[in-house]
């Protein structure tokens, strides 16, 4: 029998590595079953190789041994080298920019905004969006969830309405990557396209992103003004209303750390113009970011140690992501 205070855990959603690496296993199992065949690759007017779809043909089936697959593995590591610390110093660079507090004061003095109802929501679900869209996702924010716990619940709002400015707004950003190094830089260089192409196409997805995610937002946040008994979390809200946020942000921007979001705004502007209209690769980015990250550790008066301390462990945040790209490459 089982023990009466035994938990029964819910199963984990696998890893994305593990998604990767069961595909894998997948396709060398069914090139015993299945014949093979390949389409022809062609170079456009631009240059580029494309796929023709009128050249599909039939070729010798190869089975392939599932001994092979670490090979494969090495293989596409190897041939996404490039890539791979394209990830790594844009990680390194980012963490640099994140570990100067320059953007959690940005937020945090924003939320000190006095707007109410519609318009609170509508400006901080763009702010997270707009802040997410090139850090591709939303986890270095999740600080700020008490803070706007707080602010919620003092107009009146649920702990959820808070939450959701933070996580879906920065969902919206990561979502659209209009200029996200992670995902829409990864895919345009394995398709071959200029990095950053098709801008404008993005930022409209983010903004119909936006105004939907807010409009969600709104109306449960109505819903929950006129009735608190209508929230999610009501339980929780009763137990909790009174109970303050601990963590706090300085909102006093000082001359060095506006100096930092000038340069790294700069820096942005200059890959973005660079991709698009000097045809500019991603090597030069990655120069690029490791410049950034010295000029943006001296101008933060950042020791030597700490400089690479920080670098290290924003490339680190980046590995699963590299190792998922080497992993995806055959």
């Amino acid at each position: 029998m089982q023990p009466k205070n035994s938990i029964r855990r819910k199963p984990a959603f696998p890893d994305g590595m593990l998604i990767v690496l069961g595909v894998i296993i997948l396709c060398v199992i069914v090139t015993w079953f299945i014949p093979s065949g390949q389409y022809d690759r062609i170079l456009d007017a631009s240059g580029r190789q494309i796929v023709d779809p009128n050249s599909f043909h039939y070729i010798e089936s190869e089975k392939i041994s599932l001994l092979r697959i670490p090979h494969f593995i090495v293989e596409g590591t190897i041939a996404q080298a490039e890539m791979i610390f394209f990830l790594l110093t844009i990680g390194g660079c980012y963490e640099i920019v994140m570990h100067t507090g320059v953007l959690q004061a940005i937020i945090a003095r924003m939320a000190k905004w006095k707007v109410r109802d519609m318009a609170f929501i509508l400006v901080f679900t763009l702010v997270f969006a707009v802040i997410a869209a090139p850090a591709g996702g939303v986890v270095s924010f999740i600080g700020f969830a008490p803070i706007f716990v707080m602010i919620a619940r003092a107009m009146g709002y649920d702990a959820l309405v808070g939450v959701s400015l933070v996580l879906l707004g920065g969902a919206v950003g990561a979502a659209a990557g209009p200029i996200t190094p992670f995902t829409t830089g990864v895919a345009q260089g394995i398709a071959e396209l200029p990095l950053y192409s098709g801008l404008s196409y993005r930022i409209i997805c983010m903004l119909v992103l936006w105004i939907v995610t807010a409009l969600f937002i709104a109306r449960y946040a109505k819903k929950v003004r006129l009735d608190p008994s209508k929230s999610y979390v009501y339980d929780l809200e009763q137990v909790q209303k009174n109970q303050e946020v601990e963590k706090h942000y300085d909102t006093d921007l000082s001359a060095r750390q506006i100096a930092i979001l000038v340069i790294f705004i700069l820096g942005l502007c200059l890959i973005i113009y660079g991709s698009l209209r000097l045809n500019w690769s991603n090597r030069v980015h990655m120069q690029i970011h490791l410049c950034m990250s010295v000029i943006l550790a001296i101008v933060g008066k950042f020791n030597p140690n700490e400089t690479v301390r920080v670098f290290v462990r924003g490339a680190k945040g980046m590995l699963a992501a590299a190792l998922v790209l080497g992993l995806s490459q055959y």
